[in-house]
């Protein structure tokens, strides 16, 4: 089976990270797979001026998170490519209305499925929006006008958690047209699950921008106070993007910044740290997330969201970082105290849930026989 995959980046953000984890399971059970990288497409034509024109004027009317303008073509003609390149389907990964021609759907003689990274542009032109409708009545009339009228669906929408699939369905007009497939993600050979080390309880946090307010790590610095206070060494490791200037200045809790990483450096990464810590409200499955399982690492992420269909109690828990509860905070200081004390099982039991559940074959196969589903019918 041949896979024509469209996305934005293979290379540029956590969304490529996504893509290139499924390009790679998709490749691991026998499925050629074409990639086809926007940004990398447009650096060799005029198409990044007019991108750059579209942002600078979404940032001055809007804001960072609304996308709704469309000045040039889209960097890729779907049915041209797939007359070159002859695809049994179309497997669309973090695409916007400036990639491909959403109208274009519904001319193409194969199947075409679109994994979810976010809402965009189903629910309207805010990235995060639970719900179409939401945000400036301008920007929905330029989405509908220049990007997306709404009619053009995929044949399968693919959400890698039951929260987004839930609130994809919800909108949806045919519910069944939506699949829940986790993300893949490589399983590394030797995996280190040594005990915490007496004394100090370390912890990791990952976002391409630390202080970007959506990652939510403002929720977790008195979470993290609050377990200090309770006598624990706690120590915390910040990954991406923030200067010396920006680090937080906590009065019991070490801080350091290491600045970005590649993923060469996955294993030095996740060696720096016991527990992960996910306080987003908004990522439906990040893949720092699954890194992190499948190093033996247990994550505390914020629970009612994407996370949920990732964690178990053996693998790490679900707090509210966001809620100013007495209750709220006691239960991710409860919850850091008990995956410590048992560390070696929680590390054993979130390695054994990616390499069963997450692993690049896995999530392989279970695209391939949607694939083979949607081709028959074609």
């Amino acid at each position: 089976m041949k896979i024509l995959l469209v996305t934005k980046s293979f290379s540029a953000g956590g969304s490529a990270s996504g893509a290139g984890n499924l390009a790679r399971a998709l490749e691991s059970v026998g499925i050629e797979v074409v990639r086809l990288d926007a940004y990398a497409a447009q650096k060799r034509c005029w198409h990044g001026g007019a991108r750059l024109a579209e942002r600078v004027f979404e940032h001055v009317f809007f804001d960072a998170e609304t996308h709704c303008l469309r000045l040039a073509p889209p960097v890729f003609r779907l049915p041209e490519l797939v007359a070159a390149h002859r695809p049994d389907l179309v497997q669309l990964c973090d695409v916007s209305g400036n990639v491909i021609r959403f109208a274009d759907l519904r001319h193409l003689p194969c199947p075409v499925v679109h994994r979810m990274s976010d809402f965009w542009p189903y629910h309207g032109p805010h990235h995060y929006a639970m719900s179409p409708g939401k945000g400036p009545l301008s920007a929905q009339w330029l989405l509908k006008t220049s990007v997306f009228s709404g009619a053009e669906l995929p044949d399968v929408r693919v959400a890698p958690s039951a929260w987004l699939g839930d609130l994809l369905a919800r909108h949806a007009p045919d519910p069944g047209r939506i699949r829940i497939i986790r993300n893949a993600v490589a399983i590394p050979k030797n995996v280190s699950r040594a005990a915490v080390n007496p004394g100090v309880l370390r912890f990791g946090f990952i976002a391409t921008h630390v202080l970007d307010p959506r990652k939510g790590l403002r929720t977790a610095l008195p979470r993290l106070e609050a377990l200090a206070r309770q006598g624990v060494r706690v120590c915390l490791h910040l990954y991406g993007r923030i200067t010396n200037e920006q680090l937080p200045r906590l009065s019991r809790v070490e801080v350091v910044g290491h600045g970005p990483f590649d993923r060469a450096q996955l294993a030095r990464v996740f060696d720096s740290f016991d527990i992960l810590l996910c306080p987003s409200r908004l990522d439906n499955s990040p893949n720092t997330l699954c890194e992190a399982l499948a190093h033996g690492r247990p994550v505390i992420a914020q629970g009612g969201c994407g996370m949920d269909s990732y964690l178990d109690g053996s693998t790490g828990a679900l707090v509210d970082f966001w809620s100013n509860r007495p209750a709220a905070g006691q239960g991710f200081v409860d919850s850091a105290l008990r995956i410590a004390a048992d560390y070696r099982n929680y590390s054993s039991s979130a390695a054994t849930y990616a390499a069963r559940h997450l692993s690049l074959p896995t999530i392989g196969w279970a695209y391939l026989d949607l694939y083979r589903e949607l081709v028959a019918r074609y």
